[in-house]
């Protein structure tokens, strides 16, 4: 069998090439100019934020009127071209220079003809990343009304109505129509009821069944229940509206007895619309009611507001908001009404990730401290399956090309990567394996070892071809550490060695060489740097910029 020494000079070669992919001028600093950010994202993919604007018809060529605003994050300023993809025969696409970081809004000029009605998906792409946003064509010129009816059966009634109190944009009417051609609509309750009108307007993009919403103006003159007319075409339908007197509070009694609070509450982290409580209520004098939970209990407050528009019982949601301080279960107190009652919500502790996979997420590095040198590694959003097992797939941009950089998986505490390994070390062949490059459970100290794997190796003449057997070992050097990467001080960090070994003889392992991975809670790898057999640098990788979603 050839020595270590023999091969770890080419095992070394390969993982520089495969780590470091290049070590050409900065496709993000240096001579270039090129802005450095990311395209901000939902958990979906879609453009976070994004705003269609202008109305788009089949065979009508795009207007200045047809933008689209999407929003970036900036992490160093420069020039910038986003652009979408070319769809159905028309794009969107702006250029210019941020002077500022930060999150910024850019309007993306739309060019082209569409060529068919129908709904049409974008990809934006910028610095790396990319999101979705989605317009519709219609038919015709935009000068043929939309022909519709309207259904006053089951209203949805939004807001308050009080005797003497200006309605707001809140006081609203969802009203369902059925469409049978697309186009622009108007409907208004003209002239006022009880001294209110409801109106709205837009354009159907689709036909069949769908809802529009009505908003109400004006104030309401008397508490009174007044039936207000709604006309398409030659067909009329009404909805009736409850104004309650004026300081027309309700009475009613509230009961949390089985209340369970629906939605997740993770210490740490800005609770949503989802987070609700519906409890139940008797109502035994209508009119508006305002309850909560506040003050504050352990960083969050259930409330809401409506109006009793009849007796009897009925139920109430509660809407979470603030962010949950610290994990347990702990007892809110609900007021309004004429007594209080009390309900239990439990938070449980963020579930820490030291290699965050999440779609658009992205991450850029320079090696050797030279900002000319570097590296853009991000996650898309399609998941690859094998053996079973779901992977999240990496790729990479090195400003000569992009491809894929890896499939990662997480189960519990341990971290996974199925890999060529053949191709990673240097073997004549691939090799396809998983192995477990990290598990945050483990206290400093404490180790564990890949499978092993073999395979032929070709060196450069005149050495001859030999067989080798290898496999990685770890070990914890560090275990919620602090590490400072070009300038910013991490916390909570995990310091990993890495040691790729070979096989001298049965049972006994010889070092080639090793990395030492820095991995920050819910921030991912932020430094790996790699070494040779005598503990020689071979290069330092850096974090110098990341987002994580």
């Amino acid at each position: 069998m050839k020595t270590l020494i023999k091969i770890s000079s080419l095992l070394i070669l390969t993982l520089v090439f495969f780590m470091a992919c290049q070590k050409e001028v900065s496709f993000e600093q240096g001579n270039s100019t090129a802005s450095v950010g990311s395209l901000s994202v939902d958990a979906s993919g879609n453009c976070l934020g994004a705003v269609v604007s202008g109305i788009y018809y089949k065979d009508t060529a795009i207007k200045a009127s047809n933008y689209v605003d999407v929003s970036v994050q900036v992490d160093t300023i420069g020039t910038y071209t986003i652009s979408s993809d070319t769809v159905n025969g028309y794009y969107f696409k702006a250029t210019g220079s941020f002077t500022a970081t930060g999150a910024q809004t850019v309007r993306l000029i739309g060019g082209g003809n569409p060529l068919a009605t129908g709904t049409n998906l974008f990809r934006v792409t910028y610095n790396g990343t990319v999101c979705d946003f989605s317009v519709t064509v219609l038919a015709g010129t935009g000068n043929a009304s939309a022909v519709f009816t309207v259904s006053c059966t089951s209203p949805v009634i939004n807001g308050i109505y009080k005797a003497g109190t200006v309605l707001t944009a809140s006081n609203t009417v969802v009203l369902n129509v059925n469409v049978t051609t697309i186009g622009p609509w108007s409907i208004s309750t003209s002239p006022a009821v009880n001294g209110i009108t409801f109106a709205g307007s837009g354009t159907f993009t689709a036909t069949g069944s769908q809802t529009i919403t009505l908003t109400g103006s004006g104030t309401p003159v008397a508490a009174a229940t007044s039936s207000f007319p709604v006309t398409v075409g030659t067909a009329t339908c009404n909805f009736s509206i409850t104004v309650v007197p004026a300081g027309g509070n309700a009475t009613f009694t509230i009961t949390c007895t089985g209340a369970v609070p629906v939605g997740t509450y993770v210490a740490g982290t800005l609770l949503t619309a989802a987070n609700t409580i519906t409890l139940n209520v008797n109502v035994t004098v209508i009119g508006t009611w305002s309850v909560t939970t506040a003050p504050a209990m352990n960083g969050i407050i259930f409330s809401g507001s409506g109006t009793f528009t009849a007796t009897g019982a009925q139920t109430i949601v509660l809407t979470g908001s603030g962010t949950p301080t610290a994990a347990g279960t702990h007892t809110f107190t609900v007021t309004g009404g004429t007594a209080t009652c009390t309900f239990t919500a439990t938070t449980t502790a963020p579930i820490p990730d030291y290699f965050p996979r999440t779609a658009f997420s992205n991450w850029s590095y320079q090696f050797d401290g030279d900002p000319d040198d570097s590296l853009l590694i991000y996650v898309i959003a399609p998941t690859k399956t094998i053996n079973g097992n779901t992977y999240n797939l990496f790729f990479y941009n090195d400003g000569v090309g992009v491809d894929s950089f890896g499939y990662y998986r997480r189960a519990g505490a341990d971290y996974f990567e199925w890999i060529d390994m053949g191709t990673f070390v240097g073997l004549d062949d691939p090799y396809w394996m998983e192995y477990t490059f990290l598990k945050d459970n483990q206290t400093v100290g404490g180790t564990w070892t890949s499978a092993s794997f073999s395979g032929q190796v070709t060196p450069t003449p005149p050495a001859t071809p030999f067989s080798a057997t290898l496999r990685w070992e770890f070990t914890i050097l560090g275990q919620n550490v602090s590490q400072i990467v070009n300038g910013t001080t991490y916390t909570n960090v995990i310091k990993v060695k890495q040691e790729l070994k070979q096989e001298i003889a049965p049972g006994s392992w010889a070092l080639a060489a090793y990395f030492d991975c820095y991995y920050a809670r819910d921030k991912g790898l932020i430094k790996q740097d790699l070494f040779n057999s005598a503990a020689v640098p071979i290069y330092v990788q850096d974090v110098r910029r990341l987002v994580v979603y």
